[in-house]
């Protein structure tokens, strides 16, 4: 049996090695304050994707495809608790196809609340949605969310 040096498998030619520089612990660069957070520019209005998006989610919560603590970021405690709620009844009613989108409108109502209304399409009729959101310090947020009869 032949033994094997150690190392001696890994062996490459100097050429295809990685080159290391030195560099003197003294010119290294020194560790620095951090920079200040680079303000975040809300836009005057949500952005379309995201609320159809928040919207798509909502849906599938209420008819008990996702969880409610999935919102959590994007929608006040009420909001959540009224979700909560209506899921239970919801998803015990209707299993299976979660509706779709069909049109999404945005009417501003003060500086900082958008009210956005889209038409649902389950399997056979359609319904309304409502939401009315809020602009927070770094993003919208859900405040206010109607669903309309089933």
């Amino acid at each position: 049996m032949s033994t094997v040096k150690p190392f001696q498998i890994f062996t490459e030619p100097q050429s295809r090695l990685p080159k290391f520089h030195e560099v003197e612990l003294s010119s290294a660069p020194q560790a620095t304050k951090k920079p200040p957070r680079p303000t975040i520019d809300v836009p005057d209005l949500p952005n379309e994707i995201w609320v159809t998006r928040i919207i798509q989610a909502t849906l599938e919560t209420l008819h008990g495809g996702r969880t409610v603590s999935q919102l959590r970021n994007v929608m006040g405690p009420r909001v959540l608790t009224q979700i909560q709620q209506r899921r239970e009844v919801i998803s015990r009613m209707r299993k299976g196809v979660i509706p779709a989108i069909t049109t999404v409108k945005f009417w501003p109502l003060e500086a900082n609340k958008v009210e956005i209304t889209a038409l649902c399409r389950s399997e056979s009729h359609f319904f309304p949605i409502a939401l009315r959101v809020e602009k927070q310090a770094t993003t919208w947020k859900v405040m206010a969310c109607e669903v309309g009869p089933y």
